[in-house]
């Protein structure tokens, strides 16, 4: 092989690689862009979506220990309002009661 020939070859292996190179260049382009599109959807969609979410969870937990705090107030009035009766009706009885 001549050296022309060696010479011929070693530019056409450059322009190939030059070639894949620049093919290589426009993929990680592509991928960058997608990247950023990601890192803007997480940021301004699904971070709030989430952030939403969250805040409605926490008004849910709120209105549930409100509600359960309400209900444990129906039973302890309930509970009182038994030993009322049962005092009353003892009372009554006592005072039926032939002496």
């Amino acid at each position: 092989m001549t050296d022309s020939e060696k010479l011929d070859l070693l530019l056409n292996k450059m322009t190939s690689m030059e070639i894949e190179m620049t093919s290589m260049k426009s993929k990680i382009s592509s991928i960058e862009y997608k990247v950023t599109d990601m890192q803007l959807t997480l940021a301004n969609e699904t971070n709030k979506g989430i952030r939403i979410i969250a805040e409605e969870h926490l008004d849910l937990a709120r209105r549930l220990h409100d509600d359960l705090r309400v209900e444990s107030d129906k039973e302890i009035a309930s509970l009182r309002l038994s030993m009322l009766e049962n005092e009353v009706r003892r009372l009554r009885d006592k005072i039926e009661q032939p002496a």
